[in-house]
């Protein structure tokens, strides 16, 4: 019996651990939209190693890296909602395998 009982407590710790993972990672993702409007503000510095591309091909990869940095930027709030969802999806499956993993171990017998 208090084999049971400490395989409760260590299963209901562990639901705690998830669940506060889950609710750390959804706050870091909400915080991205956040994080990503102050990353525009930063002033872009000298990278040494654009020095040893061609300047017209330099030229051409910063144009690109900057359009899509601004496609990101756009789209990201719709994507930090759907990864909310998923990782409180993921959190709901993990409870569920836990609660079941619990009930499996306390209906078995010993005999």
């Amino acid at each position: 019996m208090k084999l049971r009982s400490l395989f409760l407590v260590v299963m209901l710790i562990v639901m705690a651990v998830w669940t506060l993972l889950a609710w750390g990672m959804s706050e870091l993702v909400s915080a991205l939209p956040a994080l990503l409007a102050s990353a525009q503000n930063v002033t872009q510095q000298k990278i040494p190693l654009l020095d040893l591309i061609p300047k017209n091909m330099s030229d051409t990869l910063q144009q690109t890296l900057l359009l899509l940095w601004q496609t990101f930027s756009e789209v990201l709030p719709g994507l930090t909602d759907w990864a909310g969802y998923l990782v409180w999806l993921t959190w709901a499956v993990g409870i569920i395998f836990l609660l079941i993993v619990t009930c499996l171990v306390g209906k078995r017998r010993e005999y």
